[in-house]
């Protein structure tokens, strides 16, 4: 008898079997993950079919986020993307709508940084994304606020908001322009000190109008940076800000 290799498609049917209907749950993310490697190594997209039957699976554990995670990202790289928008909404929708925090946050953070799926991603996904974020879920919070930032060009409330609470979220890799529109909307003691060691900062002329409303802010949380901080060329560049907005 001769025993014959299983084809990728069987198993990935077979993984898909397992997200779906696995009464285990410990096995699911492992099936999830097994079906990401099978789709990452088509050498062909995924056909309509197969593509539906991920979904599929998605939305059958959709209060799973290891699964979410595994199965959406693989899909994004092996499927018409335009054909699959819709379906990814209507994901996201109901991650919202039923409180599914973990997975909506890998939803958004998949459709922000996926061009043709970002445009379709709403403000209050992405509040309710990062708001209940755990320490380590961090990162990711911090990759969907700078692609926000980025796509509509604007620094919202929310945002400034998540600024003041976690400084480091200026260390992520937002261009020193960038930087500079997020501190002015919302100024902090470390973004004070992040932007005194970067050489670009002092190509940024700053003048009492800089921060607008938040110019009291500014001013308090420069005198902290100052006091704080222990090298003397950057209390020095400190010292001619609080000069250029403190008149």
């Amino acid at each position: 008898m001769t025993n014959q290799t299983p084809s990728a498609k069987s198993l990935l049917e077979h993984s898909l079997q397992v997200v779906t209907h696995g009464p285990s749950a410990v096995e699911r993310p492992v099936a999830a993950h097994v079906a990401q490697i099978l789709l990452e190594a088509m050498r062909e997209p995924a056909d309509e079919l197969a593509a539906t039957e991920v979904m599929n699976a998605i939305g059958h554990r959709l209060e799973d986020a290891a699964v979410v995670l595994h199965l959406l990202f693989a899909l994004r790289k092996t499927s018409e993307l335009e054909k699959l928008i819709r379906g990814v909404e209507q994901l996201a929708a109901r991650a919202h709508r039923e409180k599914f925090s973990d997975s909506l946050r890998h939803i958004v953070l998949c459709m922000i940084e996926t061009p043709g799926w970002r445009d379709a991603v709403r403000e209050e996904w992405v509040r309710d994304a990062i708001s209940l974020a755990p320490g380590l879920a961090q990162r990711s919070t911090w990759r969907i606020c700078v692609a926000w930032v980025r796509l509509h060009d604007s620094v919202p409330d929310w945002i400034c908001e998540i600024v003041e609470h976690d400084p480091e979220l200026f260390d992520c890799c937002f261009p020193d322009s960038w930087r500079w529109r997020l501190h002015s909307a919302a100024p902090t003691s470390h973004g004070w000190r992040f932007l005194a060691r970067r050489r670009e900062q002092g190509k940024q002329m700053l003048t009492p109008t800089t921060f607008g409303a938040q110019l009291d802010q500014a001013i308090e949380t420069l005198e902290v940076a100052i006091t704080e901080e222990k090298g003397e060329t950057r209390r020095v560049v400190l010292a001619q800000r609080l000069s250029e907005i403190a008149g």
